[in-house]
């Protein structure tokens, strides 16, 4: 999904932005809507541990983005850890977020 940011109001002293999706933006003719874009990615990834005790209930994660040139990074949270062999393996889930 790309989020496009269309507005920042400044109301004593903290700002509120407003994004739209693609699709509310195409079709305006407002030429104020800054060209700022989110990207949002959803992001499963397995890590290994020797001991159950060293899993985190929540890791950080970041990668390139090669479509929109950008950075990107979330936290992701710990859906399930599995005991193979001697190793856990545990599996995070998240919303990785990136502006472009």
């Amino acid at each position: 999904m790309v989020l496009y940011l269309t507005t920042i109001e400044r109301i004593d002293g903290i700002y509120r932005t407003v994004y739209q999706d693609e699709s509310a933006v195409q079709g305006s003719d407002d030429s104020s809507a800054a060209p700022c874009v989110i990207v949002t990615v959803e992001k499963e990834i397995v890590n290994t541990y020797s001991k159950y005790e060293d899993i985190p209930e929540h890791v950080s994660y970041q990668e390139y983005h090669d479509e929109f040139e950008t950075w990107i990074n979330g936290t992701l949270d710990l859906e399930k850890a599995e005991l193979k062999g001697s190793h856990w393996w545990a599996t995070y889930k998240g919303t990785l977020f990136g502006n472009k």
